[in-house]
């Protein structure tokens, strides 16, 4: 799958939502008006897996405001930050790839 060139996210999931992915790209997501993450998670619970998310437009790859995410073999390239966790959120992250934060 392919999420890409929206104008603000590629994926929302909020509110209770179970995400779970596998083998997706996800970029060229956002605009330069704003700050969208291509990925925004919100009191939801997500699972990803050997999945992409780079060259956000303008924001961060995966943000997490609050829910619990898991990341495995995730590679993120080009975003502001590659994950942006909010305090006291749960993120685990195994056999990842995160690099090249581009903080404007």
């Amino acid at each position: 799958c392919k999420f890409y060139k929206n104008f603000y996210h590629g994926i929302v999931a909020l509110e209770q939502t179970e995400l779970n992915m596998k083998d997706c790209k996800i970029f060229g997501n956002g605009n330069k008006e704003g700050r969208y993450p291509q990925m925004w998670i919100e009191n939801s619970i997500a699972n990803i897996e050997n999945t992409e998310v780079y060259e956000s437009v303008n924001g961060n790859g995966i943000y997490v405001e609050s829910g619990g995410v898991l990341l495995y073999k995730v590679r993120t390239y080009g975003n502001s930050y590659g994950v942006y966790a909010e305090c006291n959120r749960c993120v685990a992250i195994k056999d990842c790839e995160i690099k090249d934060g581009v903080y404007p």
